[in-house]
């Protein structure tokens, strides 16, 4: 008895589809597991070693256990506008960003300025590091992926620069 109840309420009450339904609302804007994480570094907190200054961070990891390809540093002052490093013939607080550049490591991120005739930025600077997984490089083939400022083009990566985290 309980088999016939069961086919006839899910078998023989099937009927043509409804109209469809109205469409759901947008959803958040993603960036597709691409990853990123700030850095501040305030002005006390550079190092001059007499060969340049330099910033080493605490390990990331958000960054280290990523699916990574590619990294992309970006520098600003106000965490809304970011540059890629380098960037010719931009200085951001007294800081040629041409020279400056960033080494990275399975447990920490170094920033450092070559010149040693440099002083420490005398502002706040923030540091993003962007993660970016192999799925979005496939996506973009044709992206170069040494040039952070195409790479900040891409709407994954866009995405994150817009976000102050």
């Amino acid at each position: 008895m309980t088999a016939i109840v069961f086919a006839v309420l899910f078998v023989g009450c099937a009927g043509k589809d409804g109209a469809p339904g109205a469409t759901g609302p947008q959803g958040a804007t993603g960036n597709a597991n691409v990853t990123s994480n700030i850095f501040t570094v305030n002005s006390a907190g550079w190092i001059d070693n007499g060969h340049g200054i330099y910033y080493n961070t605490e390990p990331d990891n958000q960054i280290e256990n990523a699916s990574v390809d590619n990294i992309s540093v970006y520098v600003s002052t106000d965490q809304i506008t970011w540059f890629d490093i380098p960037s010719p013939g931009l200085m951001i607080n007294g800081v040629n960003i041409a020279a400056l550049n960033y080494g990275y490591s399975t447990s920490s991120v170094t920033f450092n300025e070559d010149s040693a005739i440099a002083p420490a930025p005398s502002n706040t600077l923030f540091f993003k590091v962007v993660a970016i997984p192999p799925v979005i490089m496939k996506r973009h083939p044709n992206t170069n992926w040494k040039n952070a400022a195409e790479v900040a083009q891409l709407p994954e990566v866009k995405a994150v620069l817009n976000n102050k985290q």
